[in-house]
């Protein structure tokens, strides 16, 4: 009889703890196409701790975090989603660039080039070629960056922004900064506001600053799980409510909210302005027949004091978004972005002119030479020559800037090189005589950048060297040329850098060898959190130093499998570390599987030696 209640008991609690979970996925999943990926996140991290082989939750999982442009989340989901043998096309070799691993991404793209090629079609094979040959050759968008300078904004923040247009004394540009962000005016996008269009005057662009801190604004509980064992008509709107809304301040001097009407629950962005500044042509949200957000591109009337709405342009459809508009100066010429049918691939460039009658001809495909099987973005007019973001041409990883002279004969795609663009997402170009700005989310989220062209004399770059051969910023003795730390005093043994305690430094190699995975997994264990803490203490303590995390496996097992064991291995802690507050920056992480044994493989305390992470301080 006890026997028999047990087994009750036990069927029971099984039964209830996979209807619960039935009930999380439910929730991600509504949650994930609804678009709301920051609150998708949470459900879908809770669901996988119970069903960890589930690929299509782990590809969601690892998307949330990607169009966020959390990129070492995203690689961490799509690595587990890849060693359970899921069909991921070319996501993670995009990745693995993104990162700045190119070694990996082109192993990985060689792999994917060498099989099914005859199952694609011609423009896929042609993409990954083009991404395989950049990854390949990335020195070469680097050979004259030492030509140009690159420096952050002072206007921006935490928050994303993203310069559209220069105008009037100043830029218009983008952004999702909220002071009062509630449940009302959160995007569920990435747990930021809506985005809106701001006015920075001439002293807002042309100080810079120092970096933003990063907003970390991942959703968290505040509520237990256990009551979604029910499923209910209402779930969406009950669990909203039980997760923390997070708010961050910063500086807003010299910035104005754009004159034009923007409604409170819906994003507006990339707005251009024909050069008599009486029209303008701007993306906004809608919804279409489903209910899903779609972009739209409305024209706008400036009455002398407001930007007024004036019409939705002809050719935006319920099913499909257009957006990034850009105008020629005089106004006959608009190109634009959108996903719409009969393209090459995911988001295309088209373009719309002035009849002679002054209405609009249809959209027209700015053609395969600039369009290819990926995604073409943020087109702007320079005269003659279109610039636009893509991660379909040859570059350096995520969306690279490219130019195209628009009248030549010959169409020839011109990647900007380094520093424009790095091996994140590089977008949205603007050039007003010398001055350049571009946006890029090369520090964590999308943020404003000038460049300056370094075009100086032979003889002033051996003088400049000659002068600053004795300076020493920080007074510690030793020539800035010379110190790894010039801002911070140090000593000459330690090549210009604080000296490190021994006692910190065998704090780092204990919870180097105190850290613990599951058998075959790659989550740290609890027992880890302990030693990873004192990494962490260190670190704030010492912002000067960096670290370098390796992770290596025993030789059991294919090599392709060890080395994607390690490099996840290697991961799991980078983001336990950075989830601490370090930030992203200072933290390399890289896996060698079986490459570098310390030990014998032929018996077990080898190669449990072998299976180890290892941390290194560097500067």
């Amino acid at each position: 009889m006890k026997k028999n209640i047990f087994i009750l008991l036990l069927f029971t609690y099984f039964n209830s703890n996979a209807q619960t979970y039935k009930s999380i996925l439910y929730m991600a999943n509504k949650e994930y196409n609804n678009q709301r990926y920051a609150y998708a996140i949470p459900f879908y991290k809770k669901y996988i701790l119970n069903n960890e082989y589930d690929t299509l939750a782990l590809i969601r999982l690892g998307n949330s975090y990607l169009f966020q442009s959390k990129y070492n989340e995203a690689l961490f989901y799509f690595q587990q989603a890849n060693r359970n043998h899921a069909e991921l096309g070319n996501t993670l070799a995009e990745l693995y660039a993104t990162v700045g691993n190119y070694d990996a991404a082109s192993r990985l793209y060689e792999t994917i080039i060498n099989s099914k090629r005859k199952q694609r079609t011609k423009n896929q094979n042609i993409l990954f070629e083009n991404r395989l040959n950049g990854f390949r050759n990335k020195n070469f968008y680097y050979k004259d960056s030492q030509n140009y300078s690159i420096k952050y904004l002072s206007l921006n923040t935490g928050y994303n922004e993203i310069a559209n247009v220069f105008y009037k004394n100043g830029i218009i540009f983008q952004s999702d900064r909220s002071i009062l962000l509630n449940r009302k005016n959160e995007y569920g996008w990435n747990g930021n506001g809506f985005t809106k269009l701001y006015f920075a005057d001439s002293n807002s662009i042309s100080g810079t600053g120092k970096m933003s801190s990063l907003i970390n604004n991942e959703k968290e509980f505040t509520k237990s799980l256990s009551d979604l064992s029910v499923l209910t008509a209402n779930d969406n709107a009950t669990f909203e409510q039980s997760f923390d809304i997070k708010t961050h301040s910063y500086n807003s001097n010299g910035i104005t909210l754009l004159n034009i009407d923007h409604d409170s629950n819906g994003n507006y962005g990339m707005i251009t302005i024909q050069s008599d500044q009486k029209t303008a042509y701007y993306t906004r949200n809608s919804k279409n027949k489903i209910g899903s957000s779609i972009l739209e591109i409305w024209q706008a009337v400036y009455d002398g004091n407001h930007w007024k709405k004036d019409r939705r342009m002809f050719f935006n459809d319920n099913e499909h978004s257009y957006f990034h508009p850009s105008v020629s100066s005089d106004g006959n010429i608009l190109y634009f972005a959108s996903d719409r049918p009969g393209g090459f691939g995911g988001t295309d460039l088209y373009y719309i002119y002035k009849l002679i009658n002054g209405s609009w001809s249809e959209p027209i495909n700015a053609g395969e030479k600039i369009n290819t099987y990926a995604n073409e973005l943020f087109p702007t007019l320079n005269n003659d020559i279109l610039y636009f973001s893509s991660n379909g041409h040859p570059g350096l990883g995520g969306l690279d800037i490219y130019k195209v002279i628009i009248n030549e004969k010959d169409t020839v795609i011109e990647n900007l090189g380094y520093p424009y663009n790095s091996d994140k997402d590089d977008i949205n170009y603007i050039k007003k005589e010398n001055f350049e700005l571009i946006s890029s989310d090369r520090n964590g989220t999308d943020d404003i950048y000038i460049i300056k062209s370094k075009e100086v004399k032979k003889e002033l770059v051996v003088q400049k060297i000659k002068s600053t051969v004795d300076k020493d910023t920080d007074g510690d003795g030793i020539n800035d040329n010379d110190d790894l730390c010039p801002t911070i005093p140090g000593t000459r043994e330690n090549h210009g850098c604080p000296e490190i305690k021994q006692e910190e430094k065998q704090k780092i190699i204990l919870a180097a060898n105190n850290i613990y995975f599951g058998f075959d997994k790659s989550d740290l264990l609890d027992n880890s959190f302990g030693p990873l803490n004192e990494v962490v203490t260190i670190l704030k303590n010492h912002p000067e130093i960096k670290l370098f995390i390796s992770a290596h496996t025993d030789n059991f097992g294919d090599e392709a499998y060890n080395y994607n064991l390690s490099e996840l291995r290697a991961l799991s802690v980078k983001l336990y570390l950075t989830s601490k507050g370090i930030e992203e920056k200072r933290i390399q992480s890289k896996g060698f599987g079986k490459t570098k044994p310390i030990a014998d493989n032929s018996t077990p305390e080898g190669r449990a030696l072998n299976r180890r992470v290892e941390m290194n301080i560097f500067y």
